[in-house]
């Protein structure tokens, strides 16, 4: 398969100024992001690392600002000339503000800052906060997967796991994509894809899309949902399946990954360091980007789970045709997951190229620094 460019950034140059001092922290950064591909961005701390992901994202604070240089996602350019607004203002009318990510950030690309975990909250269940950003962006998604699982017809189910048992997949994938919409074809996959199912597990639960039906009340109110949700009553129902979409839409994604669903309905504390980031994981892919920003992903966790975590997000990467970028400190555990390791130092690239190449034959002394500063155990 073709490999299609999906982020590009060209001699990117940030500076951070306050009262009495101006720094560059980005200086003339080149990268690139392919479609399923997994780049490692490593340098140590005060790197750059984190400014290059909020430089990407549109999340840089007030006092930075981006000088010059360019970033294309999805082959649309993000940076527009910022406009001076007054002779106080310290933005000068030369500077640049990434604009046009703010139509892409949480659908086509989202990120998992550092630390996350701590920035659930500790009084909403785990599930909700995974499946509440679909309530922002795509509350029609959840519609959407109610209504064609109302209309899902028995026979078509029975035909197509009658090919899943005569393990005639190549005909089982056509009959999907021929018989079956998205949102049913989303439903059907994600039990599909489940390592901790047998096959027999899954044959049932597929069979068991076609008996959830809607009472003709619950239905009306899903056909009139603008009317119904302006008035009380009707709207407390409306929101009521809505919710419950949205636990089994969270329900899916967890279940991909691995995880137990029990935990939906835990809370923060409940929850090991291991299982907060996976959490944090779930929330950031279940819109369905095509990349996914991890900003170091496992520097809370113990070895034992930074592997895990990593297996997991090339799990997820197959599963959901995803593009990931790795930020870490850790350049030999960023070389067994990543194809390609960036190198930077003091907001400059100094090494780039496959991963296996940067391990094992770097040619840049700050890399090499960085793969003999590793402690093997």
């Amino acid at each position: 398969m073709e490999k299609k460019e999906l982020v590009k950034v060209k001699n990117l140059k940030v500076v951070f100024e306050s009262r009495f001092d101006r720094r560059e922290i980005l200086r003339g950064v080149d990268f690139s992001l392919n479609t399923n591909e997994t780049v490692g961005l490593v340098g140590v701390n005060g790197s750059g690392k984190s400014t290059f992901a909020m430089t990407l994202m549109g999340l840089l604070p007030k006092n930075a600002k981006i000088v010059s240089g360019s970033i294309s996602i999805d082959g649309m350019d993000m940076l527009v000339k910022s406009v001076k607004r007054g002779p106080y203002d310290r933005k000068s009318d030369d500077a640049l503000i990434n604009k046009g990510i703010e139509k892409l950030r949480g659908r086509f690309i989202t990120m998992v800052t550092q630390e996350a975990a701590s920035y659930l909250d500790p009084l909403l269940n785990v599930g909700y906060q995974i499946f509440e950003s679909v309530l922002f962006h795509d509350e029609d998604r959840l519609i959407k997967r109610i209504e064609s699982r109302d209309a899902l017809n028995n026979d078509i189910l029975s035909k197509y796991v009658k090919l899943l048992t005569a393990k005639d997949y190549n005909g089982a994938d056509k009959f999907l994509d021929e018989n079956f919409n998205i949102y049913v074809k989303e439903q059907i996959l994600s039990i599909i894809r489940r390592d901790d199912l047998t096959d027999e597990d899954k044959k049932n639960l597929i069979l068991a899309l076609g008996r959830t039906r809607l009472n003709s009340f619950q239905r009306f109110i899903i056909s009139n949902r603008s009317l119904a949700s302006k008035i009380p009553g009707f709207s407390r129902i409306l929101k009521r399946l809505l919710y419950e979409e949205g636990y089994r839409l969270a329900g899916e994604i967890l279940g991909l990954m691995g995880l137990d669903t029990s935990i939906l309905r835990m809370f923060p504390n409940q929850l090991s360091g291991g299982m907060l980031q996976a959490v944090m994981v779930a929330s950031a892919i279940i819109n369905n980007p095509r990349v996914i920003i991890m900003d170091e992903p496992a520097s809370s966790l113990d070895p034992i789970a930074q592997y895990r975590l990593f297996n997991l997000l090339n799990k997820i990467k197959k599963n959901f045709d995803l593009s990931l970028i790795l930020i870490a400190h850790d350049i030999t555990l960023l070389s067994r997951f990543a194809d390609r390791i960036v190198v930077i130092e003091d907001g400059a690239i100094v090494e780039a190229g496959d991963a296996s190449d940067i391990i094992n034959n770097p040619s840049n002394e700050y890399t090499k620094n960085l793969v003999r500063s590793v402690i093997k155990i």
